[in-house]
């Protein structure tokens, strides 16, 4: 139990430590302007895409959802 414990402890450990050396590097390759830009550039298109994606897996969930309200496997 504490080898598992000690492994999703690392498991968050290590996405954190990743991210920040990700960020890091983004920041010395590219100047602050320029992303700044590149942000502005596409947020729109990301927000867009994200809305889009979560408004499908809705409407899909919803529908799986209730067909399924009228058979013995929903009771």
């Amino acid at each position: 139990m504490a080898n598992r414990n000690f492994l999703v402890w690392w498991g968050y450990a290590v996405e954190l430590i990743l991210s920040g050396l990700l960020t890091i590097l983004v920041n010395l390759l590219f100047e602050a302007p320029v992303l700044v830009e590149l942000i502005r550039v596409v947020a729109i298109d990301v927000a867009t895409l994200f809305c889009a994606i979560i408004l499908a897996g809705s409407l899909a969930f919803f529908a799986t959802l209730y067909s399924k309200a009228d058979t013995e496997f929903y009771r």
